[in-house]
Parts: C-alpha cells; structure tokens; sequence
C-alpha cells in the first residue's frame, strides 16, 4: 500500500473511530434512565453501585474507542503533513541532516 493511501486511510478510520464514539456517547446520555430500587438500604446500595459500575464501564469502553480515533488521526495528519514536505523537498530529516 503507498505510504499516501495508508496516510488517508489512517485519517479517514480516526475521524470515523471518534465519530462512533461521540455518537455512542450520545446514544447512552439520551436512553439512560436511572432504576429505582424498592426495597431496603442493601437493596438500593447494590443498585446504586450496579449503575455506577455500568456507567464506569461505558465511559470506558468510549473512552478507549475515542483515543483510538484520537491516536489514528494523528498518525494520519503526521503523515500527510510529511508526505507534502517530501514533495516539496524540505523535510525535517533532510534538514536536521544538512545542520548536523
């Protein structure tokens, strides 16, 4: 694969990891409905850390979805920007290489 397709694709797969984890992150904030426990202060402490332990994970799981996108993106951006000064001629390499 050319280094400017896989630049594109790592650009393209970041903007739809973050995109999924944003739309992911609103689905679960629109359909969440705490439950309410009836019954005595064990029941409704297990409740409580039951939910907090979902909501926990959940974050989590978008969490990590969304660095993922996070990371892909830059790769994609820090290849682009590289191939462009490639084409140009004037890359970071090339210059540390004539100072050094």
């Amino acid at each position: 694969m050319k280094p400017e397709s896989l630049s594109i694709v790592l650009f393209i797969l970041g903007i739809i990891l973050i995109g999924l984890g944003i739309s992911l992150a609103l689905i679960q904030f629109y359909i969440y409905s705490p439950r309410i426990v009836s019954g005595g202060p064990e029941e409704a402490l297990t409740g409580i850390l039951f939910e907090l332990l979902s909501l926990v994970a959940k974050l989590g799981f978008i969490g990590l979805i969304i660095y993922g996108g996070a990371v892909s993106l830059r790769n994609g951006v820090h290849m682009l920007l590289e191939l462009r000064r490639i084409e140009k001629g004037v890359s970071q390499r090339t210059e540390s290489s004539r100072q050094g």
